[in-house]
């Protein structure tokens, strides 16, 4: 199975995609974090594909 994009859903191999990394250089000006990151505090495995938005996105300066 395959989830257009050339990899299995929902495996680690997910990280090394085009779509992992723009949300690693991206997702912050959106206002979304990785949910589990890489050793974790709270002991979960790591889910490159798991992200949530953490709060209120601020407008663009200079918008339009």
């Amino acid at each position: 199975m395959c989830n257009g994009m050339g990899y299995a859903p929902l495996e680690e191999k997910f990280e090394v995609s085009a779509a992992f990394i723009w949300l690693s250089h991206r997702a912050r000006e959106f206002v979304f974090r990785l949910s589990y990151p890489r050793g974790s505090k709270i002991g979960v495995a790591f889910e490159p594909w798991y992200w949530f938005y953490s709060g209120k996105a601020q407008p663009v300066v200079g918008g339009d």
